[in-house]
């Protein structure tokens, strides 16, 4: 058996080290697993849901999102379409049509997202065609 020597320095620092690692080792919070439940939201929780009407304006509120995913279409316009335009503090951001013939509610084909304390308002672009206000459904999430 043969017996190999190590160098003083490399000792030394591999000493340091190891006591380091000991000392995270034991510092560190002694108790269980953390038994908490894991809450995985696949949906938005029903009080997140909103319901916009044409004519009256909605802030969301401060480290919300607003995320727009359906209008409805009365189909009872007596032209062949009616189309009305999402505006956010003022401006007109996306512009959704509905025919005469298509009736409850209409998926928005593409997501419209609002940041934290913008304003939105629903402006019907022929307003003396329509004979229901548009109505918008969305949900909040957290900022």
């Amino acid at each position: 058996m043969s017996f190999k020597s190590i160098h003083a320095g490399s000792f030394v620092l591999g000493s340091i080290a190891l006591g380091g690692l000991l000392f995270l080792a034991s510092s560190r919070a002694v108790g269980g697993l953390d038994l908490r439940p894991l809450i995985v939201q696949v949906a938005p929780h029903p009080r997140d849901h909103v319901r916009l009407v044409e004519g009256t304006p909605y802030q969301v509120p401060a480290r919300r999102f607003l995320t727009l995913k359906s209008f409805t279409a009365d189909g009872s316009t007596t032209d062949t379409t009616g189309a009305f335009r999402v505006e956010v503090d003022g401006k007109g951001i996306a512009t959704l049509y509905r025919y005469s013939l298509e009736t409850g509610v209409l998926e928005i084909p593409f997501g419209i997202t609002v940041g934290p304390g913008s304003t939105v308002d629903l402006v019907e672009i022929n307003p003396k065609q329509a004979s229901a206000p548009v109505v918008v459904y969305g949900y909040l999430s957290d900022a």
